[in-house]
């Protein structure tokens, strides 16, 4: 799932991962559960008991186009904004528009770069967020569906709003809510890792520190990620 740009919960989540903050993005309908194993043919990572799919991937690049490139909300984003692999046809033609110098080949190159630039972000937080809901998990620290409705009205209080946000950015109902559960889900996993009474300021960011070492340093372990995607959070990553 994922969440309004103005207010993106993978920021959050970057935080605690990596101590220091990060751009937006998405996770959510991308993953379901599936037993371990082998990487199945549609499968790009596997976390846990977490799968990330193809299509899943495919879907939150497309939001993450949206999300990133600064439109409102109010309107459909113009044809072409959200590059569209492999051909590229719609991603040149509005490229074109503001550079027509620019060759056919250097256009189709300049989408394929921002296309492959926003798909390994988003799979980066797909990863991170499959990582938190497994910590989750372990902890068993959960959210209930009351506290994501009431989330969910603070960002976007009328129905009208969410109706629009969803229309323009392609998310679904589902994708908004895993987005707002997995924020929840985060500053819960903060509070209890680095808000025990007593603790000075200096004590609390040592915890969050140690917690995030911990969350990479047990999941990253238990990352599998397909060849032509793994990233540094891939246990298959080679420097």
């Amino acid at each position: 799932m994922r969440k309004p740009a103005h207010n993106r919960p993978l920021a959050a989540l970057c935080c605690i991962l990596t101590a220091c903050g990060a751009s937006a993005c998405a996770a959510g309908s991308s993953t379901s559960r599936t037993s371990v194993g082998a990487l199945g043919r549609d499968e790009v990572v596997r976390v846990g008991h977490h799968s990330i799919t193809k299509a899943a991937l495919a879907h939150w690049t497309a939001v993450e186009a949206v999300l990133s490139s600064g439109e409102s909300f109010e309107r459909p984003v113009p044809k072409g904004l959200v590059p569209d692999p492999p051909a590229y046809t719609s991603c040149i033609a509005y490229l074109g528009r503001t550079a027509p110098a620019a060759s056919t080949a250097q256009l189709r190159s300049e989408c394929e770069q921002k296309y492959r630039a926003i798909q390994d972000h988003v799979l980066e937080i797909l990863i991170n967020y499959d990582w938190m809901h497994e910590e989750a998990t372990a902890r068993s620290v959960r959210v209930n569906a009351r506290e994501v409705d009431r989330a969910l009205r603070v960002q976007l209080p009328s129905a009208a709003a969410f109706a629009r946000f969803l229309a323009v950015t392609g998310e679904s109902v589902s994708d908004a809510r895993y987005v707002v559960e997995s924020k929840l889900l985060i500053a819960k996993l903060q509070s209890a890792a680095s808000s025990q009474p007593g603790l000075t300021a200096e004590q609390r960011a040592r915890a969050a520190a140690d917690f995030a070492a911990t969350v990479i340093a047990r999941w990253k372990s238990r990352t599998d990620c397909r060849s032509g995607y793994v990233l540094p959070d891939c246990r298959q990553y080679r420097a």
